[in-house]
């Protein structure tokens, strides 16, 4: 992970609860958590040298949200993030940005519930990214514990990439045209997105044949992502190249 790790951060990927009182209890010892003191290279090259974490699933899945458990240890409350960006990767190699989010600071505490990040969708992701934006006060970035709600659906990288689509012409210097030939793709909108994930123009549009003008965008590699309003997702890299 590319991280200083004390301890197991514990992963719950579960859409049920054992019943109990305080069902999402954790232990505040130093041995279940992640803290990260030195800043490494981001697999997003939009995030440079930071304090992350990355989640691989080795699949793309349907996650309906996240759960967190900032750090709460015991003299190491002040590694606790405050600013925790979200990225997420569909296809396993390109990275959209989901925004950053506010956590809140606990004390230690074994009935500490953790706290849901207020996504505004589920999303369909292979790799999830947390980068520390900012903590409460320490050099050094924590986490207690993560949980993942996952769908009833998942699919593989390859059936993703199995999509019946077409973008051309890849490279270009003014028009892209986009072909989506599957019917179970019901197009909500399209996106295009730089290497730093951010959005640099969304189209609502529900058609299937459709061309995006390019023109105005200075040479360089974008990402092209298709949403549905199944939740389904296309992502394909495109290329700028003006004479």
């Amino acid at each position: 992970m590319n991280q200083l790790f004390l301890g197991l951060l514990s992963i719950l990927v579960t859409t049920n609860l054992s019943s109990q009182c305080y069902p999402d209890r954790h232990s505040t010892s130093v041995r279940d958590g992640w803290i990260s003191c030195n800043i490494k290279s981001s697999p997003n090259p939009a995030r440079s040298y930071t304090h992350w974490i990355e989640y691989d699933f080795g699949t793309t899945q349907n996650i309906d949200g996240i759960k967190i458990w900032n750090s709460n240890l015991p003299d190491f409350e002040d590694v606790a993030i405050r600013e925790l960006a979200i990225d997420i990767s569909p296809d396993g190699e390109n990275w959209v940005d989901l925004g950053v989010f506010e956590l809140s600071e606990h004390q230690p505490d074994v009935l500490y519930q953790g706290e849901e990040v207020g996504l505004s969708e589920s999303f369909r992701a292979q790799k999830v990214l947390f980068t520390a934006i900012s903590t409460y006060g320490a050099q050094c970035a924590g986490l207690a514990e993560v949980k993942f709600s996952l769908g009833n659906t998942s699919t593989s990288t390859d059936d993703v990439k199995e999509w019946a689509y077409s973008v051309f012409p890849n490279p270009t210097s003014d028009f892209i045209n986009i072909i989506i030939e599957e019917p179970e793709f019901n197009i909500d909108s399209y996106e295009i997105i730089n290497l730093k994930g951010q959005i640099l123009t969304r189209i609502k549009e529900s058609g299937s044949n459709f061309s995006i003008d390019m023109s105005g965008y200075p040479s360089g590699a974008y990402v092209l992502k298709i949403n549905g309003d199944n939740r389904n997702l296309i992502t394909d890299k495109i290329h700028i190249v003006h004479p």
